[in-house]
């Protein structure tokens, strides 16, 4: 298997090429991509080609490394089909009409046609490349379909194809065609599966599905026999196996591989009719369902939680994985017997050591020990609590107790041990709205209008009030830096019925004083960088006042960078505590061209810049026909290489070691210097010939001039 993940998301079709060292890999669309990408991926060396945009082609099967055959649509209505050379960037006609199918050794194109009324009966056609040459065999009675072809199955060698015939689901039957020979052999579908479909062949056995009990089943189209794909209790109503070998399979499942297993199956491979089946991908990759990701306040760790499959989170049902985001080293921390309540938000800190999570059967708030798996209830002598927010060190949780009856709502800081204290509310306030803690200072937002947002610092029981901008109202809540030392407060005003204005104050928390306030809606950063958005509008850089592309991952991705860290509140709906944002991002590779220079070398020159807020210098890294990585300071610089074309390959890196994706581009070297020889010249009244003996040239033009040189001589040079 290749590294799936350095194509997500997950790819939608993979085609192997005839030598089996390359697949040809869809990408679909993701991120800022708008259309579907193709990816060339040599899995001896486990690199990954692009096809370039600009050949605006639709890649359908690699041939070799280096070539693919492709359909390049020249209008709406037609297409002609072509041989891209991925060295050169040459492309060559090979045919004029289209075909939707290639063979992988490059040798076959073929296509099928419905039957249409008074027109042309079905067909399906198979070309010679290199001849041109088509064979056209006509397909009698084919069942009346919908689809733009009768054709069932096709072989990936393109010698075998199967289509249905007949005039009804209870008449239906298949033809299997041998192209190469012509032969043809009628097959009767079994009772109970003329509606199935043909996911996969092997010689005389195919993967068909039976919908009536969501089951599928291998056909011996020799015997008759039928086996059950698989002999536990998972499967899928449609047929999408495919043969390994006639004893083995591989299968895409969205249902659970075991009963009473949460997870999907994803893709598994097993043995033909058995019950032990097994994932090819680790669950953080996307076989598992993932349910929540965290970023640690010191934006070092992220915490995964993921519903497990037997013993690989200790035998529990709910898994914990930690990532180190410099690193990218995943570790896995001791399981949980049922999931957290994912109601709620999840809090992680303490380098993903300590977490905050809901119990889902008794709703009761666990302090967890993520590295042994130890959990303490939170309790305050059975009084309920609605709000709560975890300390970035994990050494101390702030919890409003709900009113009751008799009893005022009341704020306590909880530590570990099981004590808790209660800390005074500010005067005059009723309700508090939300609550955040960090670096031993506390803001809440409150219903009180002279303490509409409060800040208490250290051990002072002072409360001190951040203004307000005058006339607006809260919006989207607080937030703290990491130290404690700085506050946002998120503001908005109706300056008519039809407009609404949002601000940000940032004031400094040891004596209430606002630093600025800005026309954003954000929350400020743990390093009180950012003003950070909870929708699509960015995140404003505050030391300069740029707002910068954004966006806020979604629960069940992978989170690739450190952040910035949001503290929220312990109730309402899940979502990441932290945003994604590019702080130092990838660089970015524009543009990449080579050419050829004197003395047999080579000059490339690159256009790449770097992304987010990173302004360190670009090193180059290249390599020449796989040759070693080397590198150049300079974007334009030029390399030696031996007669011929060459492929150079580059990307770009910074001082972070982040790097942008792989480019290519290639280009003719030549050495040898061109020669004219046996050069001689005739004339006849003003009309003059030159013939010469022309060598050594690859590539280029010679370039000649007549010069009279006197009245009486004619020389030619």
């Amino acid at each position: 298997m290749f590294p799936i993940t350095q194509f997500p998301p997950l790819p939608e079709g993979m085609k192997l090429s005839g030598d089996g060292k390359s697949v040809i890999v869809v990408v679909p669309p993701h991120g800022a991509l708008a259309d579907y990408t193709f990816h060339v991926y040599d899995i001896e060396s486990r690199t990954s080609i692009p096809i370039d945009p600009v050949h605006e082609l639709n890649a359908i099967q690699v041939v070799n490394r280096n070539t693919v055959i492709a359909r390049r649509h020249s209008g709406s209505a037609d297409a002609s089909m072509v041989q891209l050379d991925l060295l050169t960037g040459q492309t060559k006609t090979i045919a004029t009409a289209d075909f939707p199918f290639a063979s992988p050794d490059g040798k076959y194109l073929l296509k099928a046609r419905n039957a249409s009324a008074g027109s042309h009966g079905a067909s399906v056609t198979l070309r010679t490349i290199a001849t041109g040459v088509d064979k056209t065999f006509d397909l009698p009675n084919p069942l009346p379909s919908n689809y733009m072809t009768p054709v069932e199955y096709v072989a990936p060698n393109l010698r075998t194809v199967y289509y249905a015939q007949g005039t009804s689901a209870t008449d239906r039957r298949f033809t299997k065609i041998d192209l190469f020979t012509g032969v043809r052999t009628d097959l009767t579908i079994p009772e109970g599966y003329r509606s199935s479909g043909i996911a996969d062949a092997l010689g005389d056995l195919l993967i068909i599905g039976d919908g009536g009990t969501g089951r599928q089943r291998v056909w011996n189209t020799t015997t008759g026999a039928l086996t059950p794909l698989y002999a536990g209790a998972f499967g899928s109503g449609s047929a999408d196996g495919v043969f390994l070998s006639s004893r083995t399979a591989l299968i895409q499942s969205g249902l659970p591989l075991v009963e009473g297993d949460p997870n999907p199956a994803g893709l598994v491979v097993g043995t033909i009719g058995g019950s032990s089946w097994r994932p090819l991908m680790p669950p953080f990759h996307g076989v598992r369902d993932v349910r929540f990701n965290a970023i640690t306040p010191d934006g070092g760790f992220s915490v995964v939680g993921y519903l497990a499959m037997g013993n690989e989170a200790g035998g529990s049902a709910f898994g914990f994985l930690r990532k180190n985001l410099q690193t990218g080293a995943f570790e896995k921390l001791p399981g949980r017997s049922t999931a957290p309540w994912l109601q709620i938000a999840i809090q992680v800190s303490d380098g993903g050591k300590k977490a905050l999570l809901q119990d889902q059967a008794t709703k009761s708030v666990m302090y967890r020990d993520m590295e042994t798996g130890s959990e303490i209830p939170i309790t305050f002598g059975g009084r309920a609590f609605w709000g709560a927010a975890l300390a970035p060190a994990g050494d101390e949780i702030v919890c409003v107790l709900a009113k009751t009856s008799n009893q005022p709502e009341v704020l306590v800081r909880w530590k570990p041990d099981g004590s808790y204290e209660e800390i005074p509310k500010p005067p005059g306030v009723m309700k508090i709205g939300s609550v955040s803690t960090s670096g031993g200072t506390i803001a809440l937002l409150s219903d009180s209008p002279d303490y509409r947002v409060a800040v208490r610092t250290g051990s002072s029981t002072v409360w001190r009030a951040i203004p307000f901008v005058e006339g607006a109202n809260p919006w989207g809540g607080i937030a703290l830096t990491h130290d404690g030392s700085k506050v946002s407060v998120s503001q908005s005003k109706l300056p008519n019925p039809f407009t609404r204005v949002f601000y940000t104050r940032v004031a400094r928390t040891s004596d209430g004083k606002t630093l600025k306030t800005h026309l954003f809606n954000g929350r400020i950063s743990g390093d009180g960088q950012w003003l950070l958005n909870n929708g699509n509008e960015g995140a404003l850089h505050i030391p300069t006042g740029v707002v910068v592309p954004v966006a806020m991952p979604r629960s069940d991705e992978e989170v690739d960078f450190a952040g910035p860290w949001l503290t929220t509140a312990l109730r309402g709906v899940s979502r990441p505590m932290a945003y994604r944002i590019p702080l130092l991002r990838a660089p970015v590779l524009d543009k990449i061209t080579a050419r050829p220079i004197s003395g047999g070398r080579i000059q490339v020159d690159v256009v790449g810049r770097n992304a987010g807020i990173d302004t360190s210098p670009l090193v180059y890294r290249y390599r020449i026909d796989d040759g070693a990585w080397l590198s150049s300071s300079s974007a334009s610089f030029v390399v030696a290489a031996s007669d011929g074309p060459h492929r150079i390959e580059l990307y770009g890196e910074n001082a972070q070691g982040r790097r942008s994706a792989t480019g290519w581009a290639t280009a003719m070297a030549d050495s040898v210097p061109p020669t004219i020889s046996n050069m001689n010249w005739t004339y006849s009244g003003t009309d003059v010939s030159l013939t010469a003996d022309f060598g050594g040239l690859r590539e280029g033009s010679f370039d000649f001039s007549f010069v009279r040189m006197a009245a009486n001589d004619r020389r030619v040079w």
